[in-house]
């Protein structure tokens, strides 16, 4: 039953909270097992940073795998994003949700919640519409979409692993970490974001709920703020500043020990 189509029997979908905390609970004694782990020296005095990495990137690697394999088995996803629900897209986007509501409480334990304010925006518009979309059992298909969006996030956190392990742009595994990114950015940031907002607006008669179509607007603003900031550090870390490297060699140390200062 798990790999059936769009025929999903209600009972189903009703694992919904079970699930939810279920995946607070184990992000939350993941962190714990990864605060065990020996640290680099290059962390310093920051072993939050390094934990969060980790554990955001092992996210991104489950859900990216995990959407992919939607997409995979569920062409439907595609063809009639608004229909589309099944046990496999439902409980994915619980995981999900679970996960935003772990990683928040996290960066407000730590007070990380003002300094990441791009990350703090990003989590509470993402569990206020994915809750919604779940608890209802509406929009399963987009949020699933929209979910595509932490397949990058795995090679945006790999290359912050990278820069505080001291490999920098030079290093072939940097430049290959880079390439994926930026072309993950495209094909699971911006696509996804177009998809869903293409099925709000242009087919908004299917779904006249206002509350979801308001939230989606809302999200997709603040997520677009939250990429265009992405997208600016990675061009500036990644392009600009080996691009002035390689103009001016005798600035390079000076430059590497300004960027050691803040891992973009």
């Amino acid at each position: 039953m798990f790999l059936n189509k769009t025929n999903v029997i209600t009972s189903d979908l009703d694992y919904g909270y079970p699930v939810f905390c279920t995946t607070i609970v184990a992000f939350s004694a993941f962190n714990k097992i990864v605060s065990k782990i020996n640290i680099p020296t290059s962390v310093g005095t920051d072993p939050w940073t390094w934990r969060n990495l980790i554990v955001s990137g092992t996210h991104g690697l489950i859900v990216g795998i995990w959407g992919c394999l939607c997409l995979l088995l569920y062409p439907e996803l595609i063809e009639d994003p608004y229909t589309a629900s099944n046990p496999c897209i439902f409980h994915m986007v619980v995981f999900c949700s679970g996960y935003f509501v772990y990683d928040f409480i996290d960066h407000f334990i730590n007070g990380k919640s003002i300094q990441q304010w791009e990350v703090t925006l990003h989590h509470i518009a993402c569990i206020v519409i994915f809750w919604h979309n779940w608890h209802t059992k509406t929009f399963i298909g987009y949020s699933c979409i929209a979910l595509l969006t932490e397949g990058n996030s795995f090679f945006l956190h790999s290359r912050k692993l990278l820069r505080i392990c001291k490999i920098g742009y030079e290093s072939i595994l940097y430049r290959i970490c880079v390439i994926l990114n930026f072309v993950t950015f495209v094909l699971f940031r911006v696509l996804p974001i177009m998809i869903v907002l293409h099925g709000c607006y242009v087919t908004y008669y299917r779904h006249p709920n206002l509350f979801v179509v308001s939230m989606t607007t809302l999200c997709a603003v603040i997520v677009t703020i939250v990429n265009s900031v992405l997208l600016w550090r990675l061009c500036k870390t990644d392009i600009i500043i080996p691009y002035y490297r390689r103009a001016k060699p005798g600035e390079k140390q000076q430059s590497e020990n300004n960027n050691s200062k803040k891992i973009d």
